[in-house]
Order: C-alpha cells, then structure tokens, then sequence
C-alpha cells in the first residue's frame, strides 16, 4: 500500500469509526447465584453484561509532548491568517467553543473529530457565558465575568497587561481588527457582502454586533468560534503580536519558549478561568498538565519512531500502513479510527470544457473502478464513498449509506465503462477527449495515474502536471488551473459552508453551480444558529443530489488513527473540539504519571 496525504492537523479536522481505549466499556461474566434450599435448582446461565468504563479521577502535573512536522508560521491573526498559527489554540481562547461534556468524556453526543459542524446545541460558553440574537442583524454574547489576562512575570508584554480582566472592550476590539485586516482568515474566505458590520462594548460584559443578515449564523460561528482574543494595548504598544514572545494569553497555557526547527514549549496557566465540565474530574480546575512540549519534527519517520519510544505522547491522523506497525511494537498503544483527508479530481465547468456536461462527468466517475482502488491502492483500508460525510457519529444528523441512496447514484460507485463510453458518445465525445490536471504532492501522482489509467480505457487522456508546493498553493487559491485539479475537500468538516457546491467558494474548484444547491446555502444561511434541524436536513436531502451531479471524480476515504499512548487520559482522540481548533484537548487531559513510570519512560 502506497502512503497517502493524511490529515495533518488534527483538523481539522478527522473522523471516527472505532474506539479502542482502556475506557471503553468492555463486557463482564456474571454467574447466577446458587438457588435458597428446598427449591429445585434451575440450571446456572451466564450472563454477559456491558460494564461501566472504569475512569480514574484526574490527576495534576506531568508535561504533555506532540509532534508537528513545521514551525508555526505566525502568531497574530490580525496580521496573517490564523490558520498559520496553530499555537494559538494552546494559548488564545475564543468567545464559544465546543461543548467537551456533549463529547465522548460525557453524554456521547458527538465525538469532537470533526469540530461542531455548524451545530450550535454541541456549542457552550468559552469566554462568554451566553449569546443571543435579538433580530436579523445582532449577536450579543455576555461575557464571563472575573477572567483576567495571565500574567508570567518573565514576560515584558505579560507585565504590561499586568493580569487585568478581560473585558467586552477587549471582544469587540478584537472582532473588528480581525475582520479589518485583508489577510485574516475571515477576510480572505468571505466576500466583503459578508462582513461584519460593527462591534461595540453595551457594557463591561456585553459586546453587541451587528452585521448582514444573510450571514448573522455565520457571525456566529465565525466571531464565536474562529476569533483569538488578544489584549489591545499590545498592539498599541508594540505595533502587532506577531512575535511570540508578545503573546499574552487568556487561555489554559502560556508561551514560554520557542526554539526554530526545534520545539515550542507551553507552560499552565494558574489562573486559568475553565473547570472540567465532565467526568470524574467535574469541577477541577483546567488544564491539568503542567505544560505542553510541541517537537518541530519534519521527517514522518522520525516522527513515528519519537512515538514508538515514547518520547511523544500523542500522533494524530496516522495512516492505516504506519497504524499496523505501531501495534505490532507497542500493544498497548490507544487508538481511534478516523479517516485520512480525501482529495478529488475537479474538471472546470466555467471554460467551455466537456466538464459543463453533466454527462461526462458521470461517465468519468463509471470510468473509475471505486471498488477496485480500495482493495487494491488502500488494501481495503478505506470507505469506497469519500464525499461529503462519513458514517461516523460526527456526521450522523448528515449521513446516508450508499445504499439507502437512489440507484442512480448507487450507480456511480460502480465500475461500468460501456455505459461511461455510451455517455461520452451522448455529450459529443465518441472518441474521449484531452485533458489536463495539476496537482501538487507525489502521492498525488501516484493516485492520479490509476486514475488515468482508468480514463484512458474510455478514450479520456488526462495528463498528470506535479507542481511546485508554492506554484500549486498559488493556482489552487487563485482558481487559475487550466482544466483540472486534484484538491482537498471541505464539507466534512464545514458542511454548513457548502464549499464545493458554491460557485463563488475558492474551494470550489470545478466551478459547479445549481439552484437547487443554492437553496439549500440560502436555507442554511435563514437558519444557521437560529434552527438546526432545519439546516441539518436540508443538507441531508440534497447530499443524493449532489453526488449525482458528479462535479468532481468520487474517490474513498482512506483510514487513518488518532494514536496516543496509555499514560494519556481523558482524550478519547476527540481531536476538533469547535470549529477548527486542534489541540483545544490538551486542556482536558491529563498524564498518568505513575502508569508512565511503572512503563519504563
């Protein structure tokens, strides 16, 4: 089995199938009891009963050790994009965040791989306490109050700040300067219509915004769950944050060094606000470990060794391949299965190309034996349909087995090159066509040229261009391919942003556009944050439809394990608690020392 791209940052965004962990229930044998004497004795049965998972009371200390194969590219979110800085979901809180006690930890509801989905009944309260939507074009959170900046006396920026509490004037500035600054994250994935209007401190505790009201839930996920808060008067002072040691955080850790190609290392915060909202530890105090050790490690290898050995503690997205190996050295290693990220082959309808027919798009998906890449590349170690959602419990409010779909689209996922050479024939192609397609990776030439090899048998030949990772970057963002494109999906993880479906989305690579999709974006935007089930639905019932429509080339999701060793609890490989927030865990576990000890590390 060859390697395959995987979910790096545990965003992201990753999804369950099984969980194997010491906390799982497991199942105990009950014997009757002997019956009372002078009666006739039944014959003993034995029972099997599920048992309760037995969880161990929190413990305090120990440092927590993860792995990243780069350097954190910056710091400040007001002034380059916060998805370059992984950092800040160690030591930057948000105003809501995901509801930990809905996850595994507690009632189950959700596994936290793959954020919150656009759903807010998983959403609770971070930084503020509460929220509200007193018409079409306000949000008004009502913050915590008593939460004050961390001071670390080490600290020229800390000592500015100097522990003061933070306040609504601290949201509301922190809002607008974000949606200000052009290279935000909010800025450069929403179009200007969509920003925000303004935001003001009512009071020392309630920060109001207004902004458009066809996108008031998205506010609500953007500036609730996407938007860092930092003190202003470091800005003033220094002119940005971007360097690292001019962090001053209101979350569980602090900054303390950072060694290029190295490590970044963390230290608890003491004064930190949050309590364990579930479980034995109800109530204690966040976050447990005395501090987190990010190792800069770019070579995979490395990487897995570390874990092997113990030096890591905790391995994300590793592929189904490596997964088998690390079982086999280390047993007794915590795993949960999730999937790896699926990439997809997106032909241009905008440009006057055969891709504009829904006839040939369908035809390339008959062409492409599914079955087939996922017995043979992945060894059966995927799901043969890898778009848009997973038979996870992350995804069940959206999911539908294949089977349950219509035929025709039941269809698609069929290996059927005569009916495939029948519609090229249809659309005006009796004898295929030309076509190109970039991507900008090795696994992904890998996986194209099965791909092509496919086509090819139908008369479509579909040449493979492998571009420099800042070239590819360059036309994937800019949309400037010129007929195809081998890119990564969204919708797992955002499926309230439709991003492949909406012509206007630079994740859209094919350029597809519909009404009906349309409709369903616009019902999602009336009733985002207001009526989930409604939304929820929507997306549901349109997901046949979309697959039918083929506007890009269907391809499995591949497997892949969250892995993290037996000293490690309280994880559960709930990796995305929120929208996009890995690492938001490190708060809620906690090392068991002694178990580590006892180990031999």
């Amino acid at each position: 089995m060859r390697r395959v791209v995987c979910l790096a940052f545990a965003i992201v965004i990753s999804t369950i199938l099984l969980l194997v962990s010491c906390g799982q229930p497991g199942a105990t044998t009950t014997t009757a009891p002997p019956p009372p004497t002078g009666t006739t004795a039944q014959p003993t049965t034995t029972t099997t009963v599920p048992t309760a998972p037995v969880v161990a009371k929190p413990k305090y200390g120990g440092i927590l050790t993860v792995t990243n194969p780069t350097d954190p590219a910056a710091f400040d979110p007001k002034a380059s994009n916060s998805l370059l800085a992984p950092t800040l979901n160690l030591t930057h809180d948000e105003l809501l965040t995901g509801d930990w006690a809905k996850g595994p930890a507690g009632t189950g509801e959700t596994d936290w791989l793959l954020g919150n989905l656009g759903r807010t009944d998983v959403l609770t309260g971070l930084l503020a306490e509460s929220w509200e939507m007193p018409d079409g074009e306000t949000i008004i959170f009502h913050l915590r109050q008593g939460v004050h900046w961390a001071l670390d006396p080490n600290n020229e920026a800390s000592r500015l700040v100097n522990g003061r509490e933070f306040t609504a004037e601290d949201a509301a500035w922190n809002i607008k300067a974000e949606w200000a600054f052009k290279g935000s994250f909010l800025a450069l994935t929403n179009p200007p219509s969509d920003y925000l209007v303004d935001a003001r401190a009512v009071d020392k505790y309630t920060v109001e915004l207004k902004v458009p009201a066809h996108v008031q839930g998205l506010h609500l996920a953007l500036d609730g769950e996407r938007l860092y808060m930092f003190p202003p008067e470091v800005t003033a002072k220094y002119g940005d944050q971007k360097n690292w040691k001019n962090n001053v955080t209101v979350g569980p850790f602090m900054l303390t060094d950072y060694v290029t190609g190295s490590t970044v290392t963390f230290k608890r915060n003491p004064n930190y606000y949050l309590t364990d909202p579930a479980g034995p530890g109800k109530g204690q105090q966040l976050p447990y470990v005395d501090g987190v050790k990010w190792l800069v490690i770019p070579d995979l290898s490395t990487r897995l060794a570390a874990f092997r050995t113990g030096k890591v503690d905790v391995m994300l997205s590793v592929v189904a391949e490596d997964a088998e190996q690390i079982n086999k050295s280390n047993p007794k290693i915590e795993q949960k299965q999730t999937y790896g990220i699926v990439y997809l082959p997106a032909g241009r309808e905008d440009k006057n190309l055969p891709f504009d027919d829904i006839r040939v798009r369908q035809a390339l998906n008959l062409a492409v034996d599914q079955k087939a890449i996922v017995d043979g590349y992945y060894e059966g170690r995927a799901e043969i349909v890898g778009w848009p959602f997973y038979n996870t419990k992350d995804h069940e409010p959206f999911y539908t087995p294949l089977e349950q779909m219509p035929a025709s689209v039941q269809e698609l996922f069929t290996y059927n090159p005569e009916k495939a050479k029948q519609l090229l024939t249809e659309a005006g192609y009796p004898n295929g066509f030309k076509t190109n397609i970039v991507t900008g990776s090795a696994e992904g030439v890998d996986l194209l040229s099965i791909v092509r090899e496919y086509l090819l048998k139908v008369g479509v030949d579909m040449e493979i261009k492998q571009l420099e990772g800042g070239v590819f970057t360059s036309v994937n963002r800019g949309r400037t391919h010129d007929e195809m494109l081998f890119k990564e999906t969204k919708m797992f993880f955002a499926p309230w942003k439709m991003h492949e479906v909406r012509k206007e989305s630079l994740d859209n690579l094919s350029f597809y556009e519909n009404e009906r999709t349309r409709a369903v974006y616009d019902v999602i935007n009336a009733n985002l944050g207001k009526n989930d089930p409604v939304w929820v639905k929507a997306v549901k019932d349109v997901t046949p439809f979309m697959l039918e429509q083929s506007p890009y080339i269907w391809m499995p999701a591949p497997y892949a394990f969250h892995m993290w060793q037996p000293w490690v609890k309280n994880f559960y490989g709930a990796s995305d608690v929120g929208y996009f927030t890995p690492q938001r865990w490190t708060r809620y576990t906690w090392i068991d020392t002694e178990l580590k000890k006892s180990m031999g590390f």
